[in-house]
């Protein structure tokens, strides 16, 4: 009879042993288990043992099965697939349970104390024969001891992935990497004049600074690592966030942006609304304007109503104190019809219904009121006699999607799908050769927080193609600026002015000729960075500290040389568009990389940029609410 040998196993050891494929069935039937105090296995403890007694069954000899692959399958899982080694060793082994295995996966194995068993065992070695009538125990041997790692690998190991690239391109360490993603030659050049090395690899994760012309920020970008967009540089760039923006801060201040920023509105279900009233108030204020100037071509019934709902905008301004962009009714229905309707019958027969008194003075009635308004309404001088609005599709840029209206019905037929901004356009602007023109201003930002504000000395001005007519408002070669629009006009090659554009130096020349002194130093200029600074202010952090960023500022200038900011672009153009900004993009890209590179490294060189404001305090970042 062959003799048992007792076996003892922790609960989860006893589980391994059992339940695997090929070896539970036979197992079984081989071990019969022995429970003395009849508990179930559900019910015990880890920590409970089990004996087991091996039986020998009949037909045995006659069953053929590969026990001894059974057995290496076993102590495979028991032993955690460890390769065996020559060396049997005699005494206890410690058969662990499931934790070890797992523990054994894990870093930390060396921290975590697990509990043991143990096995009686007899001389035995890995390799197992055929079962006898005598039943060998098997025994296996432990894993031989790990080679001893060189002091190379092993600081190779702790690199981290970035120097590790860095050894397999066969650069030093110290060495700093950029990606350019877009056409920047200009900063490829300063940069590899610094000494740093490309990563020619546009989505590669391996770089010091990246400079991309796609606003979106990597989603694997770490936090050491520079990039040249802001998280949150939508706030700016999109046309109707920015308005947002700028309505908020007003809230502390009398007037506002107001007083520098033409009044927009997002044409959407709440925005529309909004921009109807404002649309009536200054329609009445164009006709006043008009009836000024002209006052034998209107009605005096027209006049009169008109008058009203201008006295009643002069309350709801007070009222409001420019806190906030929105107006009560100021025009009712029958109003509205008399105002807006050019059949003399139909102006007398609503005015009936009013039951109106007629106006003795009426003339210098209108005047009074538009001179108490001109007061009250920042923006009274930018209104003329057209009611003019532009209208631009909310995500693009360089001139796409942009129309001209002064009528409401053809406005709202065109806005009727889409996101649109509607604002109203400057209709006083300057005019220089019988062109309009607007000036493109770089700002950089060189960190979120604190907020620091760098703008550029050296801008310049894009004159439209053909001279401005405010009566021709469907002709864009007369009313836009930008350079993706001239070009496709057939007089661009024969302008008067050479690529539509000036240099800043040229305009002050014109400014000291006309004007008899240089009036960007003192007026203009100051007055451009005031609005840079509430702008910038009015969003608050720009969500992230290792981000830098370009913005293109486009400002109007009227009659009066008083700047008007239109709008705010994110990755403005840098190409060699004309000889005027094959210069200048040269020279703010190179002074771009003088600051971001060289004034943290104790190089106060930062070229034509001049800082316009650094926040002492941390900037708070704005939300909807």
């Amino acid at each position: 009879m062959i003799e048992p040998a007792r076996l003892s196993f922790t609960r989860s050891g006893q589980q391994i042993f059992c339940k695997r494929k090929g070896i539970k069935n036979e197992f079984d039937r081989l071990l019969e288990l022995r429970k003395p105090e009849k508990k179930s296995l559900y019910t015990m403890a880890s920590t409970e043992q089990f004996d087991f007694q091996s039986q020998p069954r009949a037909g045995y000899e006659t069953k053929r099965f590969d026990f001894d692959e059974n057995w290496k399958r076993k102590f495979d899982i028991l032993y955690s697939r460890k390769q065996p080694s020559k060396h049997i060793i005699q005494g206890n082994l410690y058969i662990t349970s499931e934790k070890k295995k797992i523990s054994e996966r894990s870093p930390e194995r060396d921290k975590k104390q697990m509990l043991r068993s143990t096995i009686p065992t007899i001389n035995c070695c890995y390799t197992m024969t055929k079962p006898s009538l005598t039943l060998k125990v098997p025994t296996f041997t432990i894993p031989e001891t790990m080679p001893q790692t060189s002091t190379a690998l092993l600081q190779k190991n702790l690199c981290s992935p970035f120097e590790l690239w860095k050894q397999n391109n066969n650069l030093p360490t110290e060495v700093k990497v950029f990606i350019i993603a877009g056409n920047y030659p200009d900063v490829r050049k300063a940069l590899l004049q610094r000494g740093w090395v490309e990563n020619k690899d546009p989505e590669s994760t391996f770089f010091d600074i990246k400079w991309s012309r796609n606003a979106r920020l990597p989603l694997n970008l770490l936090d050491w690592q520079f990039y040249n967009h802001f998280p949150r540089n939508f706030e700016l760039s999109v046309k109707w966030q920015l308005y947002e923006n700028m309505k908020k801060t007003s809230n502390s201040r009398k007037n506002g942006h107001l007083t520098f920023f033409p009044r927009s509105f997002r044409l959407d279900n709440k925005g529309n609304d909004d921009f109807f009233e404002h649309y009536k108030a200054i329609f009445t204020l164009s006709l006043l304007k008009d009836y000024k100037d002209h006052p034998h071509k209107h009605i005096s019934e027209q006049i009169i109503v008109a008058n009203i709902v201008c006295k009643r905008w002069i309350n709801e301004l007070e009222k409001q104190n420019y806190q906030n962009n929105r107006l009560s009714s100021l025009v009712m229905k029958f109003e509205w019809k008399i105002i807006n309707s050019n059949d003399p019958q139909d102006i007398k027969t609503y005015f009936q219904r009013l039951m109106l008194s007629p106006v003795t003075d009426l003339y210098n009635t209108t005047c009074l009121n538009l001179d108490e308004l001109s007061v009250k309404d920042p923006q009274y001088s930018i209104t003329g006699k057209k009611n003019i609005w532009i209208v631009k599709a909310g995500r693009k840029s360089r001139g796409r999607g942009i129309v001209l209206f002064n009528d409401y019905n053809k406005l709202k037929a065109q806005t009727s799908s889409g996101c649109w901004v509607a604002q109203k356009y400057i209709e006083n602007p300057m005019i220089i050769h019988g062109k309009k023109f607007d000036i493109r201003q770089w700002v950089l930002i060189s960190c979120g927080d604190p907020l620091t504000i760098w703008i550029y000395k050296q801008c310049y001005l894009r004159f439209s193609i053909e001279d401005y007519d405010d009566e021709n408002i469907t002709n864009p070669y007369i009313h836009l600026t930008n350079n993706t629009i001239s070009k496709k006009s057939l007089k661009f090659d024969q302008a008067d002015i050479e690529g539509c554009m000036w240099s800043i130096d040229k305009f002050k020349e014109f400014l000291i000729k006309e004007k008899g002194q240089d009036l960007w130093i003192s007026k203009v200029y100051p007055a451009l960075k005031k609005i840079v600074k509430h702008s910038l202010l009015a969003v608050g952090n720009l969500g992230r500290n290792n981000s830098f960023e370009i913005f293109g500022y486009d400002f109007m200038i009227d009659e009066n040389l008083k700047p008007w900011l239109l709008e705010i672009n994110s990755s403005p153009a840098m190409d060699y568009s004309t000889t005027v900004t094959e210069v200048l993009v040269k020279e703010v890209l190179e002074d771009a990389v003088k600051v971001i590179v060289d004034v943290p490294n104790g190089i106060d060189d930062t070229g034509n940029f001049e800082l316009c404001y650094k926040s002492k305090n941390y900037i708070s970042v704005r939300t909807n609410s």
